[in-house]
């Protein structure tokens, strides 16, 4: 309900439901319906499996939109790309148009950064065919991954920091519970210990680096001549474990009952993704297939709406009806009971005892808004990056969006969900009239079909399954072998 409505309760399927209702399902017990999502909200890029993505070009945007963060917290970026090519077709140049926008302010200093980036991308794309990790022996690759640290440092110290004391008692219960040849032995032990040394080292070089409490540390860290060829062991050791499976990480957890695997393996997939949004860089600018995009001239554009204002409903009762009205549109197969909704209501409307909210469109809808409402001769790519996977009010955006469009329609989509809902958020515009009023009711009716489920789980459960792992390009003997080096290492100093 817009600001200076005097209605209590807002139409169904109208904006304000869809405000209403994402706000609801803010406050609620969701923990069943995000639990699965929950431990892949930072792994690399995993595209969503449909026709008509260019996979490549998907994992190149993620990546981009992940080394874009800056802010320790709360920043959550999002960015889209057209392509147009030379006239001549014998001329592989043209013009990439980088479209960014973000949940808050950007920097004034984020375009200039991104130009330096891709020009260190150009660079490698001209000589696409040397470095291989874990050996941090190119120099243009050196300059990106400084470049980027330099910029992500407030987040990636943040995330280094969260579970440091966790990490290093599990280090330590290893280093006593195996010996030396069990280590050499298991190619997934190997890995696990290899990532716990290298973690363990950053933690040096950082404590190194320190120019007050722990969590004061100078950016010049990630000029030390240590700190790259730690970061490469450290994501190699985890993406080696990826491609074993998250299950060999978590055995651990019945060897070692008093550690808990899971936190630890968020923690290590949080503390490693900007190294891997860098390989993924890397590997986008030595693509045979992506290569020549870097022979594009650059233009970045920054997209932004302003804030509008979102008047909620006004009483319990009002919240009640239309939490009613929800479930009717949902029609759930197993009625919810009445002291669910009334309890639900009376939460609500403690909650939001301040009414009239001032509500942001999230970045990656921001970005749907801007490519849906602006004529494009040359239709931009179908993928669009988002630095931290979509909320459910986002989700069902995109969702609903697509089903909107026909067989010859361009659709968008994002590399999927966590499952949580977040509110203040603002619904997008993607056309007017007729299309616009369709796209609203099939947001709200996906929303209410959610919201039913979310009350029917807080009424019914408090437990879940975890998912497995996206699968991953196995390691190689040769990383196995480094693994098992460094873990040479790591016993004889202890030896000596």
């Amino acid at each position: 309900m817009t600001a200076g409505s005097t209605t209590a309760v807002p139409a169904a399927s109208s904006a304000d439901a869809v405000h209403a209702l994402l706000a609801a399902g803010s406050i609620a017990d969701v923990s069943l319906i995000s639990a699965e999502h929950d431990l892949h909200t930072t792994l690399l890029p995993q595209p969503v499996d449909s026709p008509g993505i260019d996979k490549r070009a998907a994992r190149l945007l993620d990546a981009l939109a992940a080394i874009l963060v800056s802010r320790a917290q709360h920043e959550v970026i999002a960015i889209g790309a057209q392509v147009q090519h030379s006239n001549d077709l014998s001329d592989h140049s043209g013009k990439l148009q980088l479209v960014l926008a973000a949940n808050a302010a950007l920097p004034q200093t984020i375009q200039a950064y991104l130009e330096e980036v891709w020009k260190c991308m150009q660079l490698l794309a001209e000589h696409r065919q040397q470095l291989r990790l874990p050996e941090a022996k190119d120099q243009q690759r050196a300059r990106m991954a400084e470049l980027i640290y330099r910029h992500n440092f407030p987040k990636f110290l943040r995330r280094v920091r969260k579970r440091e004391a966790a990490a290093l008692r599990f280090l330590e219960a290893m280093q006593n519970h195996i010996t030396k040849e069990d280590a050499l032995q298991y190619d997934s032990t190997a890995a696990v210990l290899s990532m716990l040394i290298h973690y363990s080292e950053l933690i040096d070089l950082l404590s190194a680096h320190q120019v007050g409490g722990k969590n004061e540390v100078s950016v010049d860290v990630v000029s030390d001549p240590n700190f790259l060829p730690t970061m490469d062991g450290l994501w190699l050791a985890f993406r080696n474990l990826r491609s074993m499976g998250e299950h060999s990480f978590h055995l651990w957890s019945l060897r070692l009952p008093d550690h808990s695997t899971v936190e630890l393996w968020r923690f290590f997939n949080k503390v490693t993704l900007i190294h891997g949004s860098i390989a993924e860089l890397e590997s986008a600018a030595r693509s045979t297939r992506l290569y020549r995009l870097f022979r594009k001239k650059l233009f970045v554009e920054i997209v932004d709406y302003p804030r509008k204002r979102v008047t909620l409903p006004t009483s319990q009762d009002a919240w009640a009806t239309l939490i009613d009205t929800a479930l009717n549109s949902a029609q759930p197969l197993k009625p919810i009971q009445p002291r669910v909704i009334q309890s639900t209501a009376a939460a609500l409307s403690t909650r939001f005892s301040d009414k009239s909210v001032s509500c942001e469109i999230h970045c990656e809808c921001k970005i749907l808004q801007h490519f849906t409402t602006t004529a494009y001769k040359i239709k931009p790519i179908n993928y669009i990056g988002v630095s931290k996977l979509s909320c459910t009010g986002c989700t069902a955006v995109f969702d609903s969006y697509n089903k909107l469009q026909n067989s010859q329609g361009h659709r968008f989509y994002t590399r999927g969900a966590h499952g949580k809902w977040y509110f203040p958020w603002f619904l997008p515009k993607v056309g007017g009239g007729v299309k616009q009023i369709d796209f609203t009711n099939r947001v709200y009716r996906k929303l209410a079909g959610q919201y039913a489920q979310c009350l029917k789980t807080v009424a019914l459960s408090h437990s879940s399954a975890l998912s497995e792992g996206s699968q991953e390009v196995s390691g190689t003997p040769e990383d196995f072998m480094y693994h098992k080096a460094k873990i040479v290492g790591f016993f004889d100093k202890i030896k000596a």
